[in-house]
């Protein structure tokens, strides 16, 4: 009950051990007139919050504090980026609110903003700002009480209780800038025009606590994910529309530059929005290696006449690994595998003999057909068929896609016979060959038959 009084009664002191009224005010009454100086200057407020908001998203590359106009969020920039709003934003309409935002989204200065699928706000909570202010307002009533304890001669325990209130006014602080922002509006396309997309905590619990790991962890893990840290080679493909005609009477598109690449996952705003542009870089790797799609730089390739596009064929790499660091989105180019210009023929085919231990694949290509033998130089003087028998590893495997790809492009009908054979000691499981095997083949078009 007298600890009570203590922080009610300003002229209730507190020794230690003891308590007595004196007529000497104490520390509240020293913070209370402190305080009351601090509010006629809301500035120094505001300024103070600006400073601990930016301190504590100090390091965060992606983020921007208080943006006033369309030019403070930056454009162009291949990550994605969180405006945190400023504090009066609060206290307008939600007309006005919204109205504010689109602009912000839309545009950068004079012109449309390009990178609207790489952007979204934070938007400040009114009833947090209230409680933000008040325990900024008595941190620097303390700050200032602090100052002056020469001056005012306050002795071991009164300074030890205006450490206490000042940490227990940081508290309250670190609480309301925790929940100061429980909202992000993303920019969405609808009937045409830009619209809101909002994103709330609700009543869902967040684990982190700093500000912008709470604002990534609702968009990334809470509900359905807003925003990726990466993407796969098949999404690229999909998204870019390689291999398809762009409209009637066009040709497929066949390549693509990787700035092109870049554009679209951060302009349009439409899912998935990703982190940053090594997203991007990583699923172009995979897809390199995986044979999606082949990759060149240096600068863009035409196509010729062939349906092939003109570069030399070792400045291309398909079906190998490729490390995330080439993938330059200045002069690199994505080439869908029929576009691959072929390598040179070899004089002689010796046959291959790859040996590896445990889990084996046996892979068997065979020219369909037979053509009638001839006399004389040319192609119909060598081998009509060609098959092969070898053991690899899944890096080996995507090794020899190319290999096999050249193999089909000679055949008769553009087609080749394989067959594939696992072996597995401890048995397949049935599940897991129907959904990482078989569907995947059967997705390719592909008519699976038994092996012979």
């Amino acid at each position: 009950m007298l600890s009570e009084l203590r922080t009610a009664c300003l002229y209730l002191h507190y020794d230690g051990a003891r308590y007595a009224f004196k007529k000497d005010p104490n520390v509240t009454k020293l913070i209370e007139d402190a305080e009351s100086e601090v509010a006629r200057n809301p500035e120094e407020v505001k300024t103070r919050i600006g400073e601990m908001l930016a301190q504590r998203l100090a390091g965060h590359r992606a983020t921007v504090v208080w943006p006033v106009n369309t030019r403070d969020l930056p454009d162009e920039e291949p990550a994605f980026l969180i405006g945190y709003l400023p504090l009066e934003l609060a206290s307008e309409g939600k007309a006005e609110q919204e109205r504010i935002a689109i602009e912000m989204l839309s545009k950068y200065g004079d012109r449309p903003r390009r990178y609207r699928n790489g952007v979204g706000l934070a938007i400040p909570d009114r009833k947090q700002i209230e409680a933000l202010r008040r325990a900024v307002r008595y941190l620097l009533a303390t700050e200032r009480v602090e100052n002056k304890k020469t001056q005012l001669r306050l002795s071991k325990e009164q300074q030890d209780q205006l450490r206490e209130r000042r940490r227990t006014e940081e508290a309250a602080a670190e609480s309301a800038f925790r929940a100061l922002y429980p909202s992000v509006w993303l920019p969405r396309v609808e009937q045409g025009s830009l619209a809101i997309e909002s994103v709330e905590v609700g009543g869902r619990p967040l684990q982190a606590t700093g500000i912008h790991e709470r604002v990534m962890e609702l968009l990334t893990n809470v509900g359905t994910p807003k925003v990726h840290g990466s993407v796969t080679p098949r999404k690229l493909v999909e998204r870019l529309r390689l291999g398809e005609a762009l409209g009637p009477g066009e040709p497929p598109r066949l390549g693509i530059r990787t700035s092109d690449v870049c554009d679209a996952f951060f302009s349009f705003p439409e899912p998935p929005r990703l982190t940053s542009a090594d997203a991007i870089r990583k699923a172009i790797a995979r897809g390199v290696a995986e044979a999606q799609f082949a990759y060149t730089s240096g600068y863009i390739p035409n196509i010729g006449s062939d349906g092939r596009y003109q570069v030399a064929r070792d400045k291309v790499v398909l079906g190998q690994p490729l490390s995330e660091d080439e993938v330059d989105f200045e002069s690199g180019f994505l080439i869908m595998p029929s576009a691959v210009p072929e390598a040179v023929a070899e004089t002689t085919q010796p046959p291959i003999a790859i040996k590896e231990t445990g889990q084996s694949s046996t892979v068997e290509a065979t020219r369909e057909g037979s053509t009638t033998a001839t006399t004389g130089v040319g192609p119909a003087s060598g081998r009509q068929t060609a098959g092969y028998s070898f053991e690899a590893t899944r890096e080996q495997v995507f090794k020899a896609f190319q290999a096999i790809g050249n193999l089909a492009d000679k055949s008769d009908g553009g087609k080749i016979s394989i067959q594939v054979r696992g072996i597995s000691q401890g048995g397949f499981d049935p599940s897991w060959l129907r959904n990482a095997v078989e569907e995947p083949l059967e997705e390719a078009d592909l008519e699976l038959r038994p092996p012979s």
